[in-house]
């Protein structure tokens, strides 16, 4: 392009800055700096070798504890390094109406971050706003069905399962058994035919197969539950972070209601909050298998995509 070579290389984990080993590189362009590895991001530093080099990198906020924040940013009178801050309402090109609907997407952490462009800490509960999407079950069958199922032999195994009611996924009845308060865990098999008990119980006679969304690590569960008649069992996208931020959003847009009845579930979401002893965002890793079950449903299906996302899809 314009006579240069142009390099696409993938940042995906630690070991992708070998890609870039050796390189003699005059610019670089970064999307989403703060999901870079630091390791490849030094590296590309480290190979802009030649005269007037330049990098040019784009990002929505993270933790202020991020190394992108505290290795350059709080530091950029230290470097040759240009910071700035652009908000959603500074892009005058788009029309108010979408910006206005962008904004009513997010909620806690990700409002301040997205759209406030703040360095702050994820704290507190992680769905501040699930009490919002508490309804009545229906008391009619559902046009669609899937199961979402977090997996647990001592800890809980938990199986939602959603329906659709003019457009809006609707978690109608959950599975959950929890080994360790029990203390008897289950065989696969034995969670096997619990499933099939709870498709029969919730699905009237003769029901095609369902879609079953099932936590990808479970490997040994997923070759049972194939030989099901009424399950069509799917891995589930496992990203945590994007999964939290699109489930957020979800429940924000009214797009996925949780019945009021289904007490396990009400339970983690009022105990399911950020781990703020740690340095990166991450959830405390206690009682969240509902949590998880519903993460799979919302990320692997596509429940809710943000408005941003849509607009640079397009473009």
């Amino acid at each position: 392009m314009f006579g240069r070579k142009i390099l696409l290389e993938g940042a995906n984990d630690m070991r992708s800055e070998s890609k870039i080993r050796g390189l003699t590189l005059q610019g670089a362009y970064c999307d989403e700096l703060t999901q870079f590895p630091h390791d490849f991001f030094a590296m590309l530093l480290s190979r802009l070798r030649l005269p007037q080099a330049k990098l040019i990198a784009t990002t929505n906020p993270d933790s202020p504890s991020h190394w992108l924040k505290t290795n350059y940013i709080d530091r950029k009178d230290e470097l040759s390094f240009i910071y700035i801050k652009f908000l959603l309402d500074d892009n005058t090109t788009l029309p108010p109406d979408y910006v206005e609907n962008l904004k009513l997407e997010y909620t806690g952490v990700f409002y301040e971050r997205f759209i406030n462009g703040f360095w702050v800490l994820a704290e507190g509960l992680i769905y501040p706003m699930y009490k919002d999407a508490l309804c009545k079950c229906p008391e009619t069958y559902a046009e669609k069905y899937i199961m979402s199922i977090d997996y647990g032999t001592q800890n809980a195994f938990a199986a939602i399962l959603w329906g659709l009611y003019d457009g809006v996924w609707i978690a109608v009845d959950c599975y959950y058994y929890s080994g360790r308060e029990k203390g008897i865990q289950k065989t696969d098999d034995e969670y096997g035919k619990d499933l099939e008990a709870f498709f029969e119980k919730n699905l009237p006679d003769g029901y095609p197969k369902i879609k079953a969304i099932v936590d990808p690590s479970a490997a040994s569960f997923i070759a049972l539950l194939r030989k099901s008649k009424h399950y069509k069992v799917v891995t589930a996208d496992n990203a945590v972070l994007d999964g939290i931020r699109k489930t957020a959003t979800a429940m924000q847009l009214g797009k996925i209601k949780i019945c009021e009845n289904l007490t396990p579930i009400i339970k983690e979401f009022e105990g399911y909050v950020w781990d703020d002893s740690e340095a990166e965002d991450r959830p405390v890793k206690v009682n969240d298998h509902a949590m998880d079950a519903i993460r799979y449903f919302v990320k692997t299906m596509h429940i809710a995509k943000p408005k941003m996302e849509s607009l640079i899809a397009k473009v």
